[in-house]
């Protein structure tokens, strides 16, 4: 097998992801909703995720949180960069200004 591919098993709630159509071997619980499958030599050939309904959603929404966090965070930094640069050249402006010129 070339291609992932993923399977979801509505009536039980599962989702499996097959890399490989070989045969398994040996499985190993990553987490209490999470199974790796691995061939004979140890490799992955297939994760098996259950309850998965609840856990994508709540994966795919801390996900997304974490990432406008730190956006929101990129952009009052930016916000901060952008305020301090704007006065600095109010402050070299006004320098240049012959004196008892009237200060915007």
């Amino acid at each position: 097998m070339n291609k992932t591919t993923m399977t979801y098993f509505s009536e039980s709630d599962i989702v499996h992801l097959a890399v490989s159509d070989e045969k398994e071997a040996e499985s190993i619980e990553l987490s209490p909703n999470i199974t790796a499958e691995l061939n004979d030599r140890g490799e992955l050939i297939g994760i098996e995720i259950l309850n998965a309904s609840t856990y994508l959603r709540d994966s795919v929404l801390e996900t997304a949180q974490a990432r406008l966090l730190k956006i929101r965070q990129n952009t009052e930094e930016i916000s901060t960069a952008i305020e301090s640069l704007r006065n600095r050249q109010l402050k070299r402006c006004r320098s240049t200004l012959p004196t008892g010129m009237p200060v915007p």
